[in-house]
């Protein structure tokens, strides 16, 4: 009998917040909402009231609810809006950060990371700045963390998931580093890695290594696979058939980096993404020369001649 008033009064509680939706929507500003989610949770606290009624003392075993409790309308929609609205979350699950230290033998390391520990740690040092978070909520990875993750996404060529596995981080954890590395070793390290230096000095270093003389640079290509987008898939389509861009990096003697363009999709040849790089509308359209005399010789590849 106890057990049938308790569901004769749930399904009047039910019943009334059915009759209610009207004004659960206008509490709610128009957002629509799915009846699986409201009627469960709806229920969920009016059993919690029913269950922890304080005018029962003798527990509810032993005394029966003989009327629902009819004291506002109001303050019951109150309690599913809140319910709703800041629904109980899921505790957060944090696992324990793997290999993002320092430790273990060079030869390991640089297997890992494709960096010594001493560049590795270089590297930290200076995107430490613009990596650092300002609190520790939610355990906040540490520049060390973020960047050794990074590398190893970088130099294994492997997908979010993998380095998750590996270093015990989210999925999500793993795309925000990568962008935010990215995004510190572009604004910090551009400007003083990509430049092109003493171009004499230039050429006597290439004199010196290859009797080349009066040549600054070497140029080359290289297709790095992206997602190609929607609208123009076929362009990023290169002679192996995968969808990639192709990117023109131009070298110094010193194995430094002085000219670098992404711009080009896969299938374009290198002499066409020459052609359209800025390096090239610099030298052959504007007159730059990098000393007296020089000019340029040939269309598929830059040399400078004395």
């Amino acid at each position: 009998m106890c057990r049938a008033m308790y569901v004769a009064t749930f399904v009047s509680y039910t019943r009334r917040a059915i009759f209610d939706f009207l004004t659960l929507k206008k509490m709610f500003l128009g957002k629509s909402f799915c009846w699986r989610t409201l009627i469960p949770k709806a229920a969920l606290i009016l059993l919690t009231d029913l269950t922890n009624d304080p005018s029962s003392e003798t527990g509810p075993h032993d005394s029966c609810p003989t009327e629902p409790n009819m004291s506002s309308s109001e303050e019951e929609l109150d309690r599913i809006d809140q319910a709703l609205r800041h629904g109980a979350r899921r505790p957060r699950v944090y696992e324990e950060r793997r290999h993002l230290d320092f430790d273990g033998p060079d030869a390991v390391f640089r297997e890992r990371y494709r960096l010594s520990k001493e560049a590795a740690r270089t590297l930290v040092d200076r995107l430490t700045p613009s990596l650092a978070r300002d609190t520790d909520r939610s355990h906040a990875l540490t520049p060390q963390q973020q960047v050794l993750c990074f590398l190893r996404w970088a130099g294994s060529d492997a997908v979010y998931h993998t380095v998750r596995d590996s270093h015990g981080l989210s999925k999500s954890s793993v795309c925000r580093v990568v962008r935010d590395v990215a995004a510190a070793i572009v604004d910090t390290l551009e400007a003083e890695t990509i430049t092109f230096g003493d171009p004499l000095q230039q050429s006597r270093l290439f004199q010196e290594i290859a009797q080349m003389p009066s040549v600054i640079g070497c140029i080359d290509g290289t297709h790095v696979r992206v997602s190609p987008p929607a609208a123009d898939e076929a362009s990023y389509v290169n002679r192996h058939h995968e969808h990639s861009i192709n990117v023109l990096i131009c070298c110094r003697a010193d194995l430094r980096v002085q000219f670098i363009s992404a711009r080009a999709p896969g299938s374009w040849h290198d002499s066409r993404v020459l052609r359209t790089s800025r390096l090239f509308q610099n030298f052959d359209g504007n007159g730059l020369r990098p000393f007296p005399g020089a000019f340029r010789e040939g269309g598929a590849f830059l040399r400078l001649v004395i």
